[in-house]
């Protein structure tokens, strides 16, 4: 099994890789943090007779993470009720990327094999108020044909460094780290 974490904090200490590290404790990682790429906006031209224009950005080593790696767990912050924009924008250009020649059909077959795993950190009752931002996982991951959603994790921490207080989904990461460990 070959994992990776996309990371979707823009903090540099986050409670959001607090958790990923958690689950992902004592397995090797390749942890890609989105704060350190630049991954410009979607300039949508789905429906335009040329396609899309080359975008020169770090996007292909995003595309490249799913080309190698079996599991991704996808690590945002609860913002505004929603996945934090620098994962958003990440979503977005996948809309670019399934279409580009470049990766033809390798692109979609091998997101047809990756097993998502969701974690989401927020304060201020998150268990409920991520809800909608897990069905907006299911949504999209359905569309671009991943495996089904099985496996999440919504951490309860407002303020910086306080993931660790949150004995629940820090017990829940334990047992997803088990089941990674054994796969």
């Amino acid at each position: 099994m070959k994992l990776a974490v996309i990371h979707g904090s823009s903090r540099e200490i986050s409670n959001t890789s607090y958790l990923a590290n958690e689950v992902t404790k004592g397995i090797e990682t390749a942890n890609i943090y989105l704060k350190d790429l630049t991954i410009h906006q979607i300039i949508d031209q789905r429906h335009d007779a040329d396609g899309f224009d080359r975008v020169h950005d770090d996007y292909d080593k995003i595309v490249e993470v799913f080309l190698t790696h079996d599991v991704v767990v996808f690590a945002t912050p609860l913002y505004w009720y929603g996945m934090s924009g620098l994962m958003k924008t990440m979503f977005d250009r996948f809309s670019q990327a399934v279409r580009d020649p470049e990766y033809g059909d390798e692109l979609k077959d091998k997101l047809a094999q990756i097993e998502p795993i969701v974690l989401i950190v927020g304060g201020d009752h998150p268990r409920m108020k991520a809800l909608p931002l897990l069905q907006q996982f299911g949504h999209a991951l359905t569309f671009l044909n991943f495996q089904p959603l099985s496996y999440y994790i919504v951490g309860d921490a407002g303020k910086p460094e306080t993931m660790k207080d949150d004995s629940f989904a820090i017990a829940q990461a334990n047992a997803l780290n088990q089941y990674l460990s054994n796969k």
